[in-house]
């Protein structure tokens, strides 16, 4: 044992080989000691954004409108979420939930209260503007001067005192207003032309049945026309009330004449052109 040791005190340490990733002994990392002094650096927080309030409101709407799956009895209904938490709320409030029937009460009495303070504000405003534009139509008359063009024309303007209801019977811009124009000069058209299908019928009685088809559509327009956009003397008078209007039960549906078979069609189409032209 003794001699053992004695020989491997004898034998010389050889030096480790110097060179890439072998640096000299002076020069590597001390056991228990690191190699950076100043520690390990503190892991920075990212930074967080901050976000606006129009971005928090456009994620609220999002979430509000978000389609979801409601079951209703054995069916499975779509709807937006706040529409399912009403319904939710509603249904509390039916079964007894004194909480969700106080909630509901008030979230309904909020939301008329807005509509009619709305509405009693379009009244105060368009009964203004109406009177305003009254008093200057009756300047301009008394000294002769040109009414000023205004849209929507004060005469255009019902005021109902009573139910303290406003109603606006023409066109509520230019842009509409030109719409109106461009319609009524459709319907004078249309009117011009059922003159000339009569008197074509005049001239030759065999394609009347032709013509009147023609006669029926233009007055299927000539109805629509009067029914969506009433001239100034229709809707202007005292009589005119654009709710009545409104509850006819027709839709002008066009009802054209038995279509004639296409050989008879075109002969009489031949002969009232030879006609028109002698």
């Amino acid at each position: 044992m003794s001699e053992r040791r004695a020989t491997e005190k004898a034998v010389p340490k050889v030096e480790a080989t110097v060179g890439y990733g072998k640096p000299p002994v002076e020069h590597q990392f001390k056991k228990g000691c690191s190699g950076n002094k100043r520690g390990r650096p503190k892991k920075r927080a990212e930074p967080v954004p901050i976000p606006s309030e129009q971005y928090v409101e456009d994620l609220l709407l999002q979430e509000a409108y978000r389609m979801v799956s409601i079951r209703d009895g054995d069916k499975v209904q779509k709807m937006p979420a706040i529409q399912a938490a009403m319904r939710g709320l509603t249904v509390a409030a039916i079964k007894g939930s004194h909480r969700a029937q106080v909630t509901l009460k008030q979230l309904t009495q909020a939301v008329e209260d807005r509509r009619i303070a709305k509405l009693h504000s379009y009244y105060d405003q368009m009964s203004e503007y109406k009177w305003e534009w009254e008093r200057e139509f009756e300047r301009c008359d008394q000294l002769g001067e040109p009414r000023p063009d205004v849209v929507p024309h004060p005469a255009d303007i019902q005021v109902d005192e009573v139910k303290g209801e406003v109603r606006i019977v023409g066109p509520k811009d230019k842009l509409q207003r030109a719409r109106w124009n461009k319609q009524q000069a459709r319907k004078q058209d249309a009117i011009e032309a059922i003159a000339e299908y009569q008197k074509l019928i005049r001239k030759n009685p065999q394609s009347r049945e032709f013509w009147d088809r023609e006669i029926a559509f233009e007055q299927h327009r000539i109805r629509s026309i009067d029914y969506y956009m009433p001239d100034e003397a229709t809707r202007r008078s005292l009589t005119y009330d654009p709710l009545d209007q409104r509850k006819r039960p027709e839709r002008f549906r066009y009802d054209a004449p038995a279509k004639p078979a296409a050989a008879a069609t075109k002969a009489a189409v031949r002969r009232t052109k030879a006609n028109s032209a002698k």
